[in-house]
């Protein structure tokens, strides 16, 4: 993966975890956990995507929406968790 898209998956995968907390998150102590669980979740996206039999839309090397989904399946499990 090119530099640039790392920079923007990471800051894709930084601001899902911001918009989440903000309209889920209970406490600030949460906001840590949700970026690392966003971070992770964006990465297993980008992994998982050549096992996919759908060719959703990407930008370059990025494929921000099977990203988003799994950082949002994966903030979701930290915050059932309720660390």
């Amino acid at each position: 993966m090119t530099t640039p898209a790392l920079a923007y998956g990471l800051l894709l995968a930084s601001a899902l975890a911001a918009i989440y907390h903000l309209l889920l998150g209970q406490s600030l102590r949460q906001l840590p956990w949700f970026w690392i669980a966003s971070l992770l979740g964006f990465a297993a996206g980008q992994l998982l995507v050549p096992a996919l039999p759908v060719r959703l839309p990407a930008l370059g090397l990025l494929h921000p929406i099977e990203g988003g989904i799994l950082a949002l399946a994966a903030m979701t499990v930290v915050r059932s968790v309720r660390l």
